[in-house]
Parts: structure tokens; C-alpha cells; sequence
């Protein structure tokens, strides 16, 4: 039997909206950003850590955290 895991994304508000509508599908990366290695990452339960991942990456674009800027 499944469960309902709540997890959270830091991402920009288009790639929310895509997943969200189901136009964006989930797809494991493996760029030089990915700090934890190749993988897709969320945070479980923790709406603010990935927040602050999100807002940090928007201050520190130079860092290039994400794909795309936030």
C-alpha cells in the first residue's frame, strides 16, 4: 500500500505551474549544479528549507544552483 508523501521543490513559479498542470514531467538531471549529485530533489515536510533554497538561488544566480534562474 502507498502513501502520501508531502514534498517541496525550490523552483520558479513557471516550472511549479507546469508540474502542477501536468505539462512539466519530472526527470532525473545530472548538471554540474546538482549539488548532491544526479538525482530529483525535494524536500520532505519542509515547505521552508526548500524556500530558502529558492530564495537563495534568486540572490545568488552567479552560484547557478538551479537550471534556469529564479
Amino acid at each position: 500500500m502507498g502513501r502520501i508523501v508531502l514534498a517541496y521543490h525550490g523552483c520558479d513559479i513557471t516550472t511549479r505551474d507546469g508540474f502542477v498542470r501536468g505539462e512539466i514531467k519530472p526527470r532525473i538531471s545530472s548538471n554540474h549544479y546538482d549539488w548532491l549529485g544526479d538525482g530529483l530533489y525535494f524536500f520532505e515536510g519542509d515547505w521552508n528549507r526548500a524556500f530558502k533554497l529558492a530564495q537563495f538561488s534568486h540572490d545568488h544566480p552567479d552560484l547557478l544552483l538551479t537550471r534556469k534562474p529564479i
